[in-house]
């Protein structure tokens, strides 16, 4: 016997798909995409608002749409990176616009560069490499050297 689940009371909206994770340089402009849905397990359509926080708790944009029961909406919304390079975690929420509840939150990770920060980088790996070549070419001169010394006693 198959046991019939009673639909909830009230829109239940769920983001089903959300931009992870962005890389962007300093204070540029990026996309952050959402999909939420109206559960099929809805009591009734509803409007939802999706907000998008950032590290600060700021709402830095925000949409809403109507949605039926088992319907889904696209959201697209420009947001600008942050004034210093570093990894930041930003979030994604869906709100019942009637209750004012949050019924689904995504983490967004948005990893922000300069160019000083990159070509810093860059350098320190070319710094490695030349460092690790010179070990060698000494490490390969000594061993031939040797090899050269042991040659000539035996």
């Amino acid at each position: 016997m198959s046991r019939v689940r009673p639909r909830t009371v009230g829109p239940v909206f769920v983001i089903v798909a959300v931009t992870g994770k962005v890389r962007v340089e300093v204070e540029k402009e990026f996309n952050i995409k959402v999909t939420v849905e109206n559960s099929p397990e809805a009591g009734s359509s509803g409007t939802v608002v999706v907000r998008i926080i950032d590290h600060n708790g700021k709402v830095v944009a925000e949409d809403s749409a109507t949605l039926g029961i088992g319907e889904s909406a696209d959201f697209t919304f420009t947001c600008k990176a942050p004034k210093e390079a570093g990894t930041y975690t930003w979030y994604a929420k869906a709100y019942d616009a009637e209750r004012w509840e949050v019924h689904d939150s995504k983490e967004i990770i948005v990893d922000v560069w300069d160019i000083w920060s990159v070509m810093f980088d860059m350098m320190i790996d070319v710094f490695a490499l030349m460092f690790m070549m010179m070990f060698f070419m000494m490490f390969f001169r000594m061993m031939r050297s040797t090899m050269v010394y042991i040659g000539r006693v035996v």
